[in-house]
C-alpha cells in the first residue's frame, strides 16, 4: 500500500455513511474507498504463517553464488525466481537487459521438513491498558459489538490461562 491509498482510505472516511464499530467496518470502508475500489481480504489468526522457519530448514543465504563468486546482497540490482525451481534465485548486478542472470542456489546441502508452521500456536492478546481503553469506550458503541470487546484476549488473560493450565498438571 502507498501513501496516497492511505490518503484515499482517510479521505473516504469523512464521508462513509455508515458508523465504524468493528474491525470488519474498516474492511467494509476500505473496500468502499474511491473510484478504483481496493479488494479487501480479511484474514485469520491461522492465515499467517511463520516464514523463517523455511529460512532455518530449507534455505541458506551462501556466501558465494554458482560460480564462486562472492554474493554481496547490497550490489543487486535485480532478481528472478521461478516456480519450477524454488530453490535458485538468479540476479544481475545491473538492470541492462543484455547483461546475464548469475544463479545462487539457497537450498541447504540437509533439507530438513519444509512444513511452514503456523505464525502464532495462541491467540494474539492485546496490553492491558488498550483493553481498558476500550471497554471504557462501550457506551459509545452498539450493544451488539460489546462482546467483541469484552472477549479480546489481553496478556493478563493469557498469562491467568497459563496458569491455570499449569496448576491442572
Amino acid at each position: 500500500m502507498r501513501d496516497s491509498d492511505h490518503a484515499r482510505i482517510e479521505k473516504a472516511r469523512k464521508r462513509y455513511p455508515f458508523p465504524i464499530n468493528h474491525p470488519h467496518d474498516w474492511a467494509n470502508l476500505i473496500s468502499w474507498a474511491g473510484k478504483d475500489k481496493f479488494t479487501v481480504v480479511e484474514m485469520k489468526q491461522n492465515d499467517y504463517f511463520d516464514f523463517n522457519t523455511l529460512l532455518k530448514n530449507k534455505y541458506q543465504i551462501k556466501k558465494k553464488d554458482e560460480a564462486g563468486n562472492a554474493f554481496v546482497f547490497r550490489d543487486v540490482k535485480w532478481l528472478r525466481y521461478t516456480k519450477e525451481n524454488n530453490t535458485m534465485v538468479q540476479y544481475k548486478k545491473s538492470l541492462r537487459t543484455e547483461d546475464n542472470f548469475i544463479d545462487f542456489n539457497m537450498a541447504r546441502r540437509s533439507v530438513r521438513s519444509s512444513l511452514l508452521p503456523q505464525a502464532y500456536s495462541t491467540t494474539l492478546a492485546i496490553s492491558d491498558e488498550k483493553k481498558k481503553d476500550l471497554l471504557s469506550l462501550l457506551n459509545l458503541i452498539p450493544d451488539v459489538y460489546h462482546d467483541f470487546y469484552k472477549n479480546l484476549k489481553s496478556k493478563t488473560d493469557i498469562q491467568d490461562l497459563l496458569k491455570m493450565t499449569a496448576l491442572k498438571l
